[in-house]
């Protein structure tokens, strides 16, 4: 027997139970009847986050909040009612279940912005499969309702919810192109004796495949480029990172001319210090020998370990930073058309068609800013959107007249949550450098 009809929404806030649960006791002052003034509330001050390209937020699944609990004395028991459908969840009529959400100030409306009527038994069973169904796709402020009927009353409950946007624009493809020569990381190793000469690995991509050897000096070399880790002692070359200068396990009684070799700290053949004040390239874990040019046959010339001599110009290497060669008075049009490569690479990485940000983000504001802090430069009055192409043109700019002396990257994962941490992104978002 039906003793008396009540619809109730709970505030699941106030009663302190997760609204996923739906286990708590009611109590009566909570009730919200069809007959009553609205006493519930979805909480205050709630808030989710865009974080992600594919602004895929949904009610209950990145975007938490206490939905409030619906509930009554008759048809919520988890029973079928007479106009569920068992298969789909849904209700034709009362009495349902409904959850619906409006972006404020958009006559918009999709199909995941409601729940449609969704059957006591569905909903009460599993309220996350329905409530998953509400998707914040834009950031902005959105008004949230439930309401829960039974054959003949009613009861709602209203709220909202600012969503905003955390998601740093950032580049699709690609990384930020290096110029070979822009970090005094990258060295090379110019001989004294001739200073056109350069140390070359002889071209080899394997393992032993080639032996140092001396050519003229080229910047854009794939032979002559090397990274130093004081660390290990190692001398990498730059476009064969896992390959190293290896002395071939050459001893004074059996000296064997240097090659690359696979990278591998715990290889003491690998073990070599440049010495500034002698301009020597050292072993360091064989006293007293050092890296030496001997010709070989005509012109080749291999190196070897051999007594260290700082008299010795077969001996002796300017270590010179890869930016330093060639010096502007030898550019030539190669060099030029390299240049241009490098200009036209970044162009495109930094293009607006590479350019990723959330879909729909923006749409909404237009934030500007009263003040922009170029590079170098002090901060300066400023109308216009953040991201403005013509500051960003400027800091290029000014990287390109006067570059940093020293290496500019930095670890991505560390560099992305400094910024996530730190960053205030505004809605009007067009480009910005990664």
């Amino acid at each position: 027997m039906r003793v008396a009809t009540a619809v109730a929404i709970a505030s699941a806030g106030v009663l302190g139970v997760r609204a996923q649960t739906n286990q708590s006791a009611l109590q009566p002052q909570l009730l919200l009847l069809a007959n009553t003034p609205a006493t519930c509330s979805w909480g205050t001050g709630l808030t989710c986050a865009l974080s992600d390209s594919t602004n895929n937020l949904k009610l209950g699944a990145g975007c938490v909040l206490p939905v409030p609990i619906p509930t009554d004395n008759y048809v919520a028991d988890k029973r079928t009612n007479k106009f569920d459908d068992a298969l789909s969840g849904t209700a034709s009529a009362q009495p349902f279940v409904e959850i619906t959400s409006a972006l404020v100030g958009s006559a918009t409306t999709s199909a995941d912005t409601t729940t449609g009527q969704v059957g006591w038994n569905y909903y009460k069973t599993n309220p996350l499969t329905s409530q998953n169904v509400i998707n914040f796709k834009v950031p902005g402020l959105y008004s949230l309702s439930i309401i829960a009927t039974d054959y003949d009353r009613s009861a709602n409950c209203d709220g909202c919810v600012a969503i905003n946007d955390a998601y740093r624009p950032r580049f699709k493809t690609g990384t930020c192109p290096s110029v070979p020569f822009a970090t005094t990381e990258n060295v090379m190793f110019r001989s004294v004796r001739d200073r056109s000469l350069c140390l070359d690995d002889g071209g080899g991509t394997l393992g032993g495949q080639t032996k140092f050897t001396l050519t003229a000096c080229n910047p854009n070399s794939p032979n002559q480029v090397f990274v130093n880790d004081p660390i290990k002692m190692q001398y990498k070359n730059f476009n064969k990172p896992s390959l190293c200068l290896d002395d071939g396990g050459s001893v004074r009684s059996r000296p064997t001319p240097a090659h690359l070799w696979g990278c591998d700290q715990n290889n003491q053949n690998q073990w070599f210090t440049y010495d500034p004040a002698t301009l020597l390239l050292r072993q360091s874990a064989k006293p007293n020998l050092c890296l030496t040019d001997i010709l070989q046959t005509g012109t080749t010339r291999w190196f070897y370990l051999v007594d260290c001599d700082a008299t010795n110009v077969n001996q002796q290497f300017e270590r010179v930073p890869q930016y330093q060669l060639p010096s502007p008075s030898s550019l030539t049009t190669t060099s030029l058309a390299q240049a241009k490569t490098y200009e036209d690479q970044f162009n495109a990485f930094v293009d607006g068609s590479n350019v990723l940000n959330n879909p729909n983000s923006g749409n909404d504001c237009n934030d500007v800013v009263s003040k922009v802090e170029y590079l170098r430069d002090d901060l300066k009055d400023f109308t216009g959107s953040c991201f403005d192409a013509a500051a960003l043109a400027t800091n290029v700019a000014n990287l390109k007249a006067n570059p940093f002396p020293e290496h500019l990257q930095s670890s991505y994962s560390s560099l992305q949550a400094t910024l996530v941490a730190n960053g205030q992104w505004c809605c009007q978002k067009s480009k910005t450098l990664k």
